[in-house]
């Protein structure tokens, strides 16, 4: 807004829309910066995977059991 000359600022600029919870707000966002549903569940897919493992790290055994089982789902966009 502040980049507009006086005489183009329009009320209609501002369109303030209510949101019942968090998420719902950071969905809205994420939506209108070009991120698709699809990609913030590829993203909570990951995160899961990655708690999957942190929590099987006891020891490197457990660790190479876990990467074998998720061996799939680590690949170079896992990094």
């Amino acid at each position: 807004m502040d980049g507009l000359r006086p005489e183009q600022r329009r009320a209609y600029l501002f369109q303030p829309k209510e949101f019942l919870t968090l998420n719902g707000m950071v969905e809205a966002i994420l939506a209108a910066d070009g991120i698709t549903p699809e990609m913030m569940r590829a993203q909570q897919e990951l995160a899961q995977l990655v708690n999957v493992i942190v929590r099987s790290a006891t020891s490197e055994e457990a660790l190479r059991a876990t990467a074998k089982a998720y061996d799939a789902q680590l690949d170079y966009d896992f990094l």
